[in-house]
This record gives C-alpha cells, structure tokens and sequence, in this order.
C-alpha cells in the first residue's frame, strides 16, 4: 500500500508514469512470447498447467514484495519471469477459447482495453484519492479466493459464472486504483508500479476471457 502523504502527486506526461506504461507495453510482449511458446514449456514443466500458479505467484508477489522491488535489475528480472509464468498458466484456457471461437480472444482483449482506458480517463479527470480503497479490495480479492477453492471442490456452473462476473468488476476497479495510486510512488518504484498495475490487466484479461468462453458453452 502506498503512502499517499509521502509523495507529490504526479502530471500525466510525467517520465515515471511513461516508464511505467513502457514496462507494462514490454510485459505485453514478454506475455506474447510466453503463449507462443507455451505447448514447450507446458510439455517439460506439467505442473504449470495447474491454474493455482497464478494464485500462488500472486500471493507471493503480495508478502514478498518489498524485499527486491527496489532493487535493480532483480525487481525487472522478476517483472518479467512474473508476466511470463502468468501468461503460460493461462494458455490452456486461451487455446480452449481459440477453439471453441477465434474471436473471444479479441473480444476479450478489446473488452480489457476499454476498461483500462476508461480507468485512465478517470485517473485523468478526477482529483480524488482513491487509497482507501486498498483494504476493501483485498478483502473482497480473499472471499472470492474462498468461494473459487470452494467451487473447485464442488463444482457448479452458476457459481463459475457469478465468480467472473465479480472478477470483472473488481478488477475493473483495481485498474482504477492502481492508474491513481501512480501519483504517489517514490521515483525508484517504477517496476513495483508496473507489476501492480499489469496484474489488475492480466486478471481482467482472464476474468472476462473466461467469462466470454462460459457464456459461448451455455449458448450452444
């Protein structure tokens, strides 16, 4: 959590903020690379098939994170493994999309766009802090934790739909806070501001992509 006392609040063109949007347009292609070589990866390293990765690297990146966000070049190094080891765990069910409809890739993709944007334009518009928001996020980030594991032990295609669509909102939200919290980051953390606010993109990206893909199976 950012400490908005701390830290002037940044202009738009400010260079932070384009370092920050250049790491996040250089993890969208780490991410590229990743998928294209997924069926390689995927056939020597089984395990990350298991979509619990995510989840796991994610809390991970939650309690460890101030340990090497700092330090250079080791938080770039793990930006990358992280965008990269994201974008694998989730190929299986890009594939699945692909078959069932080329399109829901970008549907989805322009969906996340959209959304991303209409975060930014906000950013842009509004003069409200938007950090105590952090905690209410969280909290609503580990009941849904909770009820995915739970659906996960007992199954069910309602509460499967009912997740994606809360996952959508929420990280819809969480792309708002991460673009406003970018005002007050200390100047060395331009990568921790990048990591957060790609994760918001990619859980968006996965959430209505699933969601999309739900919704095609039901139809036919």
């Amino acid at each position: 959590m950012i400490n908005t006392t701390q830290v002037y609040q940044r202009e738009l063109s400010s260079p932070f903020i384009l370092k920050v949007f250049w790491l996040i347009w250089y993890a969208m292609w780490v991410s590229a690379l990743a998928v294209f070589f997924a069926p390689q990866i995927l056939s020597s390293m089984p395990f990350l098939w298991n979509p619990i990765i995510s989840l796991i690297l994610l809390i991970w990146i939650i309690f460890s994170w101030k340990f090497w966000m700092t330090k250079e070049p080791l938080n770039l190094v793990i930006f990358s493994l992280l965008a990269w080891l994201l974008w694998v765990a989730i190929a299986p069910l890009i594939w699945m999309a692909i078959a069932i409809n080329p399109m829901l890739i970008m549907k989805a993709f322009i969906a996340t766009s959209c959304l991303s944007f209409a975060a930014w334009i906000y950013w842009a518009t509004t003069k409200k802090d938007m950090s105590w928001m952090w905690w209410f996020l969280m909290m609503a980030v580990i009941w849904l934790i909770i009820v995915w594991i739970l659906n996960m032990i007992w199954p069910s295609s309602m509460v499967s739909m009912m997740i994606s669509w809360v996952w959508v909102v929420l990280f819809s939200i969480f792309i708002a806070y991460d673009i406003n919290t970018l005002k007050y980051y200390p100047e060395n953390m331009a990568v921790a501001a990048a990591i957060w606010l790609y994760l918001s993109i990619f859980n968006l990206f996965q959430s209505i992509l699933s969601l999309l893909t739900q919704l095609n199976n039901n139809n036919n």
